[in-house]
């Protein structure tokens, strides 16, 4: 078992083969998945970000202590060697990291295979909070009950649609600006598979591959993912001109307003990485 932090330990060591990416995928860009309001934001690090006079004490801690491997450091090597693992990393020299984070892994529940846990405590630090950028308190999907308990379905009753989505947070690409912070362990350009390298590096230099995707770890991951999953979900469904009227529970209408589905009616909440689907049967 490793640390994750202050009084919370069950990682396992991370293992090459078990450590599982979404294979053959594209990359949603998180930019161009926000809606306008969200993405005006997120287009400028300055918005963000604490300003340098307000960089916490505690951001050089947490940069020295939240940067290892929780396992052999063969297995980083071997599961950098993996061609499939390459779209979610950049490689860079070690002078251009600016925020370190930790490589643990925990086991899905199928028993087969890991599920990447990045630690990434420096770069949270610094981040202001979702309450500070826009003003108002974040709605994560922490609501269910609350949301669900808004609708009422006459004699005919509901049908109920749930759906999960699979590496979620891995299909979506952050800003490049955020790669630098979101840096992994160190290696040797030697131990790298030399086809993925810059030909310029020397082999005993050091680089650290920066996390290109949008780590669970992070303090934003889970509001920016609800705002994504909220608004493919909406526009699907326009799109797909099945229904005369869609409620999103996660709103704050949709949390206080009282809803009967009629027929052709579609009320939808999302939890996290998990979809509930709404409508009056038959």
């Amino acid at each position: 078992e490793y640390e994750l932090g202050v009084r919370l330990v069950g990682s396992e060591m991370c293992i090459r083969d078990r450590a599982e990416p979404p294979l053959g995928h594209i990359p949603i860009q998180m930019i161009d998945a926000l809606p306008e309001r969200f993405a005006a934001v997120y287009r400028h690090p300055e918005k963000i970000f604490c300003s340098p006079d307000d960089i916490p004490s505690e951001f050089t801690r947490l940069n020295r202590s939240f940067n290892t491997f929780k396992g052999p450091q063969a297995e980083w090597r071997r599961y950098l060697a993996r061609p499939e693992i390459r779209p979610l990393w950049h490689l860079a020299l070690e002078v251009d990291a600016v925020a370190c984070l930790s490589v643990a892994s925990v086991m899905k529940k199928d028993g087969l295979f890991q599920r990447k846990i990045l630690q990434c405590m420096a770069l949270n630090c610094i981040l202001l909070t979702i309450e500070a950028i826009f003003g108002e308190e974040g709605d994560y999907g922490l609501l269910g009950i609350a949301s669900l308990s808004q609708i009422e379905a006459d004699a005919t009753g509901l049908d109920v649609l749930a759906a999960d989505v699979g590496n979620a947070f891995t299909y979506i690409e952050v800003p490049s600006y955020l790669w630098p912070l979101l840096v992994g362990p160190r290696i040797r350009v030697r131990d790298l598979p030399q086809d993925w390298v810059d030909p310029s590096w020397r082999p005993n230099q050091y680089v650290r591959p920066q996390y290109k995707r949008l780590p669970m770890g992070n303090t934003h991951a889970a509001y920016i993912l609800l705002i994504i999953l909220r608004n493919i979900v909406r526009r699907s469904l326009e799109e797909a001109k099945t229904c005369s009227r869609i409620f999103d529970l996660n709103s704050r209408e949709g949390r206080r307003t009282r809803r009967t589905l009629a027929s052709g009616h579609i009320a939808f909440y999302i939890h996290i990485d998990d979809i509930a689907f709404l409508a009056r049967r038959g």
